[in-house]
């Protein structure tokens, strides 16, 4: 039997986020990433991803930051279903 892996929910802050176009381009680049379903809010310019606990941090800020938009370096804002939080941002 092999152990449950956690789902974690992560919120980055995003900067330079123009349009809602924007937004859209960036959640399909995030929801192209196995094991991740995002949404993006254009007007709070944070994506809420939701992925397994095995995802790391610095590849959903690569794949944001492929589509030339800058992630705040303050840390992202992670919850697992174990409580656990902690926050990266870039600019």
């Amino acid at each position: 039997m092999t152990p449950a892996i956690e789902d974690t929910t992560v919120r980055l802050d995003l900067d330079g986020m123009t349009c809602a176009s924007c937004a859209a381009r960036i959640e399909r680049k995030l929801n192209k990433l196995d094991g991740v379903a995002a949404t993006v809010n254009f007007a709070t310019e944070q994506p809420t991803v939701h992925c397994d606990g095995e995802i790391p941090v610095d590849r959903l800020v690569a794949a944001v930051e492929a589509r030339g938009v800058a992630v705040e370096r303050s840390p992202p804002t992670v919850s697992s279903s174990a409580a656990s939080r902690r926050s990266i941002s870039r600019c």
